[in-house]
């Protein structure tokens, strides 16, 4: 827990929060204690637990994601690993990838601000965390599971992690430069809830950046390709919401939202398919026919400055 983080938290369990005063929240031991109401929430390797009144929904997530042995996923163990998960860490790594080409491409085309405050919601391992806080961010990383104690920038003094649920986040209003959400929100129990907690934490004049949502869309029926099938089994909130769905969703909670992908063309376009081992002569072929067969969204969204 890093204490330039202290003064950006609210307590959950009474709602006091005063940043401008140093914030509500005082280490005591291995723990954050609310000087108000006395709540108090534990801290273990780092990570500030402020998972308060959970909801059913992330509950059963935590159950099905939380335990899960992938310390060698994040940092290798040396030694032979069996094939089976040699193949899961391989699938996992590749997965990461592109997943971190995605995230350089938005940055690269919608730029942080200078020294953003990011509020991270859905950070998982905390590989997007890392490359924030190599772009120069301080993060704070919400994550409901306990994958965040592998996080390979755990050690960076400018990333806070911090196990909270994206629907209750522990931070005051308007704190937040930037609010930064890969592949998490559709796992959200309630998507207008979690877009009036991104706006309610970003401050007038801040952004949201979404990335990797997936849509329902045809091309993954026409490849074969299901669609959080395995997921679900598990226990994992899994939902499709389409473009309108997102965009309205944003509305409402007041924020300003435009997409930025796929109107991805030339250069881009093609390292994309080059990277997916498909011959850059089919760049121009595709570009025309991007919104229609696009299986994710990527969205910016604005909250208008007073």
């Amino acid at each position: 827990m890093r204490d330039w983080a202290l003064p950006l938290l609210r307590c959950l369990a009474c709602g006091a929060a005063a940043p401008e005063t140093g914030g509500v929240l005082d280490r005591d031991g291995d723990a954050l204690r609310c000087r108000h109401c006395g709540a108090s929430f534990p801290v273990h390797d780092g990570v500030a637990n402020c998972l308060f009144d959970l909801h059913e929904v992330p509950e059963r997530e935590r159950s099905a994601v939380s335990g899960e042995d992938r310390r060698h996923w994040v940092a290798p163990t040396p030694g032979p690993a069996g094939a089976d998960v040699a193949a899961a860490e391989a699938a996992y790594r590749q997965r990461v990838a592109e997943a971190r080409t995605i995230v350089e491409e938005l940055i690269e085309r919608e730029p942080l601000p200078t020294r953003p405050l990011v509020v991270e919601v859905g950070a998982d391992f905390g590989w997007t965390s890392a490359l924030l806080v190599e772009r120069g961010a301080r993060v704070v990383a919400t994550e409901i599971s306990d994958h965040l104690l592998h996080a390979p920038a755990a050690a960076a003094a400018d990333l806070c992690r911090i196990q909270a649920d994206m629907n209750r986040l522990p931070l005051a209003d308007g704190v937040a430069d930037v609010v930064w959400a890969s592949a998490c929100v559709h796992h959200s129990w309630d998507l207008d809830r979690t877009f009036r907690e991104i706006a309610r934490v970003l401050r007038p004049g801040g952004r949201a950046y979404l990335c990797n949502e997936p849509l329902p869309a045809w091309p993954r029926w026409l490849l074969g390709f299901g669609f959080g099938r395995e997921e679900r089994e598990l226990g994992i909130n899994e939902t499709w919401k389409r473009r309108g769905a997102w965009l309205a969703a944003c509305r409402r909670a007041g924020l300003e939202p435009r997409l930025v992908f796929p109107s991805m063309r030339g250069e881009r376009l093609a390292r994309r398919l080059e990277h997916r081992r498909i011959p850059r002569f089919v760049a121009p072929l595709l570009a025309p026919l991007l919104p229609w067969l696009a299986v994710s969204i990527h969205l910016i969204a604005d909250k208008p400055a007073r």
